[in-house]
């Protein structure tokens, strides 16, 4: 963008930083990534995804309409995209959903653009600053005059009922008579179980629409289930199963014994479900791919028992243990949607749920913890049954507060850290250890104001989990499953106590611990952790001065995963910046420059400059 072609430079200018700040954070296959941004005093160049296809309101002029399962399968990946978004801390919420921002790839999937308009959910405001979006797309909030509410979530959902509404109709909500009426006004053969998904999306009252993108693309993964002939059909089916139950009925003293053997071989029918899914999951040798075989035996035990929890449970741990944890909260959530089995009063699943919002999961880097919805789960939890939910429900109340009194914070863990000191699962305590000693390390720059030193208590937990762990008594299952936590909990605190100031000499000793506990862990990581990690065993020895070292850790990295650009670039830049030797680091660079995809490395790049401003390419 050049200065002297636009008149409205400078707002120009402010809605592409914003729309590039927020995407360099963001990360998902329905996003653009942002490569570049290189700002002169006249010229503004953002360099991005170049995203292949065309915008829907292109193929809308030229069909007039789309066909309704293929917009409800753009709806359902933009349900996920959104929900990403949503998920953030503080949440994206997007403003601007309309055909024009969507680009369909020719693989059939779609890329969201044009971030202008996006803004972070502010928690401490009760209205937007300013009116952004499009008319006719845009929800009432919007544009709500001297009585404007902050938008949030439901504010994109409206945005994407209104855009569902003119793929499959062909009418422009944006033009005259600016108003939203049952798809099937304007064409008969469109489901109206769609036009009902439609309906509650574009209510003008935010609080009758879908409550998030997981509970609508649940509505539109099932949206002919919603259809007047569907349930018709299926209240035939209960009429016929209710007139069965009553003939049964009239051999009263037959059914009391029939109900016990019925509820035996349910209970039977439903472990059996669960362990054939033990052996399935067993059997697939650790793939990271969901088996919708494993699903089918989950959701089969789900039918003949909707009130059972094991199910759900295992669910949830499948889908965390592949690394897909929103996709499994999403499958819950639907499911506590949908009102069957009265889940939303199940102590076990909320507090399950609530956990893993609170704690994260160690195996899904795309997964963030989101400690205000995890206070929402907790607080629906009987304390009676699960005494240590006011515990978390306290503390992810405070934590999801921006703003919030880190005084209280602190006094809030030490509550907890009272409470482990009782007579509770040894499991659980190492679990909340670990917990406690994620919140002192990730924010320890606002715990350090109040007076507490943040990576010494970090440390402090993880060695009494370490403790626990290290007991002859300890099964080795979880000594699997946690050690790997506290191996790396205690890098991470050693390492950023290390980073605080490097001259002094207990710095230096706290880099070294780093280096020792992150080479612990790497016998358990994935290969990508190991990637992450290894390198930064040679940055440490690098920052230390220990350039023979760290060259040794770059190179170990760059023969054991030779097509990853990680530790080329690492190494190229070391011998460029501190041993001042060009020549090795380009060639270096020229080895890394055949690998693919590698020009949409910001690492790369940064290099490639680098070493042309001093001539070594």
């Amino acid at each position: 963008m050049r200065k002297e072609k636009n008149r409205n430079y400078e707002v120009m200018k402010q809605s592409l930083i914003t729309e590039t700040n927020l995407l360099k954070e963001l990360k998902h296959p329905y996003l653009p990534s942002i490569a570049d941004i290189i700002e002169n005093d006249d010229t503004i160049i953002i360099v991005m995804d170049y995203i292949e296809g065309r915008p829907l309101s292109d193929i809308l002029l030229e069909e007039g309409t789309i066909e309704e399962d293929k917009v409800v399968d753009y709806a359902i990946q933009l349900c996920d995209v959104l929900d990403y978004l949503h998920s953030q801390n503080p949440p994206i919420i997007y403003r601007d959903l309309k055909p024009a921002n969507i680009m369909l790839k020719p693989d059939g999937k779609i890329t969201l653009i044009d971030f202008g308009t996006a803004r972070k959910y502010n928690y401490d405001s009760v209205s937007d600053t300013t009116c952004l979006g499009t008319i006719g797309y845009a929800a009432p909030e919007q544009f709500a005059g001297e009585t404007l509410r902050q938008t949030d979530a439901r504010t994109d959902i409206y945005n994407l009922g209104a855009t569902m509404y003119h793929l499959l109709t062909g009418v422009n909500p944006s033009e005259p008579p600016y108003e939203l009426y049952p798809i099937r006004r304007w064409d008969e053969r469109l489901s109206n179980g769609l036009e009902k998904i439609i309906l509650r999306a574009t209510r003008k009252d935010p609080e009758k629409r879908f409550n998030d993108c997981k509970e609508m693309s649940y509505a539109l993964q099932h949206f002919r289930d919603l259809d007047d002939s569907y349930i018709a059909t299926q209240k035939k089916k209960i009429l016929l199963f209710a007139a069965s139950l009553i003939l049964s009925f009239s051999f009263f003293s037959m059914a009391i014994v029939v109900n016990g053997m019925e509820k035996r071989e349910i209970s039977k029918v439903y472990n059996n479900y669960l362990s054939e899914a033990a052996l399935k999951i067993a059997s697939d040798g650790g793939e990271n791919a969901v088996d919708a075989n494993v699903l089918k035996l989950f959701q089969d035990a789900i039918n003949i028992s909707p009130q059972s929890t094991e199910a759900y449970i295992r669910m949830l741990d499948y889908y965390c243990d592949l690394g897909q944890t929103r996709n499994g909260l999403m499958a819950i959530s639907a499911m506590i949607a949908s009102g069957r089995g009265d889940l939303g009063k199940n102590d076990d699943l909320m507090m399950k749920i609530g956990q893993i919002y609170f704690l994260g999961n160690s195996k899904d880097t795309e997964f963030n913890v989101d400690y205000g919805t995890a206070a929402r789960y907790f607080e629906k939890v009987d304390t009676k049954k699960y005494p240590q939910a006011k515990y978390y429900s306290s503390l992810s109340r405070s934590l999801s507060e921006i703003g919030t009194d880190w005084n209280m914070i602190v006094k809030d863990m030490n509550n907890v850290d009272e409470y482990l000191n009782t007579e509770i699962d040894e499991e659980e305590k190492i679990e909340i250890y670990i917990t406690l000693s994620k919140i002192y390390r990730a924010n320890a720059f606002a715990i350090q104001k109040v007076g507490e030193k943040p990576f010494d208590k970090a440390m402090e937990l993880l060695n009494k989990a370490d403790e626990i762990l290290k007991s002859p008594y300890m099964d080795k299952d979880l000594k699997d499953k946690y050690l790997p936590e506290v191996y790396f909990g205690l890098a991470d605190a050693y390492y950023r106590r290390g980073n605080v100031d490097i001259h002094e000499k207990s710095s230096k000793d706290d880099l070294y611990e780093a280096i020792s506990y992150y080479e612990q862990y790497l016998t358990f990581a994935t290969a990508t952790q190991s990637i992450l990690f290894e390198n930064r065993i040679g940055d440490i020895y690098r920052t230390l001065g220990e350039y023979s070292k760290a060259a040794d850790e770059y190179n170990r990295l760059i023969e054991k995963y030779p097509d990853d650009a990680t530790a080329y670039i690492s190494l190229a830049t070391m011998l460029l910046m501190d041993m001042k030797d060009v020549n090795t680091s380009a060639m270096i660079y020229t080895k890394a420059s055949e690998l693919p995809d590698i020009e949409s490395n910001s690492n790369f790049i940064s290099l490639k400059n680098k070493l042309q401003n001093v001539g070594g390419i």
